[in-house]
Formats: C-alpha cells, structure tokens, sequence
C-alpha cells in the first residue's frame, strides 16, 4: 500500500472544493476530483528538482494545474453540447 504526503491530500482536497464551487463540477464529483489530482501529482513527483524549488511548491504547482486542466476541459465540453 501507498502512503501519500497529507499535504498532497490536503491541496488535492482545496483544489476539489474550489472546482465543484467554481467549473461547474457536482459534489458528487468531488472525490473523484481529489483522486484524479493526487495521482497525477503521485505521477509527477519523480521529476521534483529540490535545487529549483521546495516540496510544498511543486505540489501546489502540480495541483493547480491539473486542477485548471479539469476546469477547461469541462468547460470545452460543456461548449460542444447542444
């Protein structure tokens, strides 16, 4: 089993809340927000270069965007429908 950084949870939790408050996502959307920002910052996270910033920076860079990833993907979505 996976231990994740609480900090990933936590970031990944705001940035859930804010897309389900703001992008037009449901609150039933909401865990599986928080699951798909974890993994891709769990993804992302071999290429963390302490020499270019700290941990607590790049997760919040990642998750925030991915986060406005989601958002304009649901938003281009929601355009294409009739």
């Amino acid at each position: 089993m996976l231990i994740v950084d609480p900090y990933i949870l936590q970031q990944a939790s705001c940035r859930a809340s804010m897309l389900v408050a703001t992008a037009g996502f449901r609150p039933h959307d909401w865990e599986d927000l928080r699951q798909e920002l974890v993994l891709d910052c769990l993804r992302r996270s071999p290429k963390f270069d302490s020499s270019r910033g700290d941990w607590a920076g790049f997760v919040r860079g990642v998750v925030r965007n991915h986060a406005t990833v989601l958002a304009t993907r649901r938003h281009r979505a929601a355009q294409r429908e009739v």
